[in-house]
């Protein structure tokens, strides 16, 4: 019977973007944990757990990442036929927090954009295209 790891490893082999990053990320993440279990029967309880326990050692954001890549494989196996369905649809993700921002009024953007630094012009570009968050 196929264990979560080796199709995981096939499908990377396969992937034609980004192949060596979700390579590390399933490598470090996913198959320490689940990689012997048996694909058919992988319950979404083992993927919340792992996400918990990711969780725990990671930000949000980059749990969201693991699970991101992680879907993206188990959609993979739902169309070759290795599950019926995709048990990371059935769980429950953590949530980035909101973040407060503070607005800079007109002469606190002029000494930011004065401000000697080597990051001068990044901060200059960022102003004046009003680059937010998240537009990089």
């Amino acid at each position: 019977m196929l264990q979560v790891g080796y199709p995981a490893i096939r499908w990377i082999s396969l992937e034609k973007d980004g192949g060596d990053h979700l390579a590390s990320r399933v490598q470090r993440h996913i198959i320490p944990h689940l990689g012997k279990n048996k694909l058919k029967d992988l319950q979404p309880d083992q993927v919340q757990i792992l996400y918990n326990l990711k969780g725990k050692e990671h930000s949000a954001h980059s749990v969201c990442i693991i699970h991101a890549v992680f879907h993206k494989y188990l959609n993979q196996a739902v169309k070759w036929g290795l599950v019926p369905v995709n048990p990371t649809d059935l769980v429950n993700i953590p949530r980035s927090k909101k973040r407060e921002f503070t607005i800079l009024n007109e002469n606190q953007l002029r000494v930011l954009v004065s401000y000697p630094s080597k990051y001068q012009t990044v901060y200059y570009m960022a102003v004046v295209t009003e680059l937010r968050m998240g537009s990089c």
